[in-house]
């Protein structure tokens, strides 16, 4: 017989210090874990997605903030929350309470019922006070390292700390709850946190509930069981670890070179080269004897390891480990498990997990490599033991003889000025300073004209005869049409007229305008640069980098458009 079927026998305790004891014991045990509490404040996020980059901002901003306070932790936090402390030792007291009744009750009570119903009281009861022991520990432990080892700038790289959650949502919540249970609660509004007994009685429910800066509520469930268990569900766990793969990346380079980091043969190309490097400035740089690499032996090798190791993760990682592994560790993207990952069969994603690991890795082993464009735009990547020298200058030519130009009348900052800058006021400013005694104005300045004008033969001002603003706009529209544009340029004294034919949104037909109403034709051929200038704004302008691109790709990109 076990002690449930068969409990000895209890003697009433009249001064009730071994329940209280007990009691106490296990209220110091859970409420350790559950008071330790510190401050932190919520950066808005609202609508915005969370990033990698916001998660360590906001943790500097905590770490900067109470680092002196949180020095300062000690045992004597549990009594520093009387509250939240009376709420544990009620929960607890009330299960103990109902525990010693019901074995007493064992001692006369006959009907199989209400034998299960005080053995199962025992039962919960015991679960209970361990249970809730070992959730704050571990809850503890989860807030400590939040609260102290886990650094702003090791949020959500390898080697750091994530906070778990589904969503962008989720993770915030989850931020708070972590915090406000760390102690970093003074800047949540009305923060709380409740204490339960689970469904079955053996469990603890705990509640953190509260407002984000931004008014939006919050309730962050927790239950000690789920929470203990860490299953596959990957519901186990507020905090999570970022992991390096340090041991893969350093065995999978092993396939390829030794531990000097030089490529084994088989891995660059037996053909030697001098290749210019891309260069700024006036002197050119050149790779001498550079062996280029060939990668995608490279990448064939390390993907036979990367298969074994994603086959490995896959078997063995719950959904939030895996989650962790893939967003921060391999993708640096945080929504890409949710997006996409999970998305594919599982076929796909040991596909996806394998190449991510060799591009990991391919990319740690060339980051230090020089690399140059080819013609076709692909990443080539050189030997680590090429030279590399300046470039020999060729000898100089003897200076043809340069025609004199015609003297230039105009400033050459008026049109990169005209082409920097689309906006009206800009261009009108810089055509008068180009064209001497003709005037220029924009739409805003002939309508000043226009009110300040007669108004027919009568004595009154266009002003004075349209009352409103909405009025004159409407009348004025009828002498200067809309789709007439915005620039006008003085005929004859008080008489302007539209210039039209130019999209000014653009810098080519900018520089245009400016050409054909301000220069001669000498000068129309000496500024043939500045109309490459603004055809070359204008592409970059339809035509930005890419967040994937290299600055040397981009230029062969910008070399391959005509440029």
């Amino acid at each position: 017989m076990g002690y449930y079927e068969n409990p000895p026998m209890i003697e009433p305790d009249r001064s009730g210090s071994n329940i209280a004891n007990s009691i106490i014991k296990s209220s110091e045990a859970i409420a350790k874990g559950l008071l330790m509490r510190g401050e932190r404040k919520r950066e808005e996020e609202k609508e915005r997605r969370l990033t990698i980059q916001k998660m360590q901002d906001r943790k500097n901003t905590v770490d900067l903030q109470y680092n002196e306070a949180l020095s300062k932790w000690s045992k004597d936090t549990v009594n520093q929350n009387q509250g939240l402390n009376e709420k544990v030792y009620e929960v607890i007291q009330s299960k103990m309470t109902l525990a010693a009744d019901s074995k007493i009750a064992l001692l006369t009570e006959t009907d199989p019922k209400k034998r299960q119903e005080y053995l199962t009281n025992i039962r919960n009861a015991d679960g209970f006070l361990d249970n809730s022991a070992k959730f704050g520990e571990t809850i503890a432990m989860q807030t400590a390292t939040w609260r102290e080892a886990a650094k702003a700038l090791k949020i959500g790289v390898p080697g750091g700390y994530v906070i778990n959650g589904e969503s962008d949502e989720q993770i915030v919540d989850n931020t708070a709850a972590i915090e406000i249970l760390g102690g970093m609660d003074q800047t949540y509004k009305n923060s709380k946190i409740d204490v339960q007994p689970d469904e079955k009685g053996d469990g603890v429910l705990l509640t953190v509930t509260g407002e984000h800066d931004d008014g939006r509520p919050f309730s962050v469930t927790i239950n000690s069981k789920e929470f203990m268990s860490a299953d596959n569900a990957g519901v186990g766990g507020l905090l999570l670890p970022v992991e390096q793969l340090d041991d893969f990346y350093s065995e999978a380079k092993k396939e390829v070179s030794d531990d000097k980091g030089n490529l084994y043969a088989g891995y660059l190309s037996e053909t030697r080269e001098t290749v210019d490097l891309p260069s700024k400035g006036g002197d050119i740089y050149q790779i001498r004897n550079g062996q280029r690499l060939q990668d995608k032996a490279i990448r064939a090798r390390i993907d036979k390891k990367s298969e074994i190791r994603a086959s490995s993760i896959l078997a063995s990682y719950n959904a939030s480990s895996l989650k962790t592994l893939v967003n921060y560790t391999l993708s640096g993207d945080p929504s890409y498990y949710d997006n996409q990952f999970k998305l594919m069969t599982p076929e796909q994603q040991k596909a996806e997990l394998s190449k991510m690991l060799t591009d990991k890795t391919f990319d740690g082993l060339t980051k230090d490599l020089e690399k140059t464009t080819d013609a076709n735009g692909n990443v080539v990547y050189w030997n680590p033991t090429a030279s590399i020298g300046i470039k020999p200058k060729p000898p100089k030519e003897p200076k043809a003889p340069v025609e004199k130009p015609e003297p230039r009348t105009y400033r050459e900052e008026y049109y990169d000025n005209i082409i920097s800058k689309g906006d009206d006021i800009t261009l009108v400013e810089h055509l008068n300073k180009l064209s001497g005694n003709v005037k220029f104005v924009d739409r805003n300045e002939i309508f000043q004209m226009w009110k300040n004008a007669a108004y027919g033969s009568t004595s009154k001002t266009n002003a004075e005869k349209f009352k409103t603003d909405a009025e004159a706009k409407k009348e004025f529209n009828k002498t200067y049409p809309q789709s007439d544009g915005n620039i006008y340029k003085e005929t004859s004294s008080g008489i302007f007229s539209p210039l039209k034919g130019y999209n000014l949104k653009k810098a080519e037909d900018r520089v245009k305008l400016a050409l054909d109403q301000t220069s001669k034709e000498g000068e129309k051929k000496i500024l043939q640069n500045k109309l490459y200038d603004a055809r070359l704004s204008d592409w970059i302008t339809a035509n930005p980098k890419k967040s994937s691109e290299t600055l040397e790709q981009y230029d062969a990109r910008i070399k391959k458009a005509g440029f």
